[in-house]
């Protein structure tokens, strides 16, 4: 059974709070952030608008990850996309580092 998703963007504040490898997909990070603000994107659906004071983890290209020196405790801003029930991932264009501890 194929899981239909509508396309959807959101745009994601938030602290690191930790960055994983993800095993099947060494091309990725894991990046769990806190999240403190999840905006609509206008034209697109926001599937992560009761995000705001959770979780969720997204994947980052890894490169992203290591170009911007993501860690724990930084706050980043991202444009991310729901794939799937359990797959988020960043848009490779808009993600930022906004300020260290």
């Amino acid at each position: 059974m194929a899981v239909s998703i509508v396309e959807n963007w959101t745009d994601l504040e938030g602290e690191v709070l930790a960055v994983e490898p993800v095993p099947d997909m060494p091309s990725y990070r894991l990046v769990e952030i806190g999240v403190s603000r999840a905006q609509t994107v206008a034209g697109f659906a926001n599937l992560l608008s009761e995000a705001v004071g959770t979780s969720v983890r997204v994947h980052v290209p890894v490169h992203l990850v290591e170009m911007t020196t993501v860690t724990t405790g930084v706050r980043v801003a991202c444009r991310v996309r729901r794939a799937g029930p359990h797959k988020i991932f960043a848009h490779p264009d808009l993600f930022r580092v906004r300020a260290s501890r």
